[in-house]
């Protein structure tokens, strides 16, 4: 299994989360846990892709990434169906765990 996931609906994107990723997210929120805790679901996610994004796009600017989530939700995908894109890419990193292997070891 590949450390990024690939986007279809965004030009072929390829969103991963190292560990530079995982710390400029830290850097935005102080925290991760304050980052999934965020009520800004639109804002936070547009930061998850920007962040996710900048691997293969060092200079991707969030206008940039904002357009890409326009264009994504114009081809008919949902923003669930990007959340779970992301997810996906943030359980590669091994950043986050599933609910399910969290169980299972407890």
């Amino acid at each position: 299994m590949s450390n990024y996931v690939i986007v279809p609906e965004m030009n072929n994107a390829k969103l991963r989360y190292d560990f530079n990723a995982i710390c400029e997210l830290e850097d935005m929120y102080d925290s991760l846990p304050n980052l999934f805790a965020d009520k800004k679901v639109f804002n936070s996610t547009r930061n998850l892709l920007l962040v996710g994004l900048r691997w293969e796009k060092p200079d991707i600017s969030i206008s940039e990434v904002g357009d890409l989530i326009a264009g994504y939700l114009s081809s008919g995908k949902t923003f669930e169906d990007l959340r779970e894109h992301i997810n996906t890419a943030l359980v590669r990193s091994g950043v986050v765990k599933l609910e399910e292997e969290t169980q299972e070891k407890n």
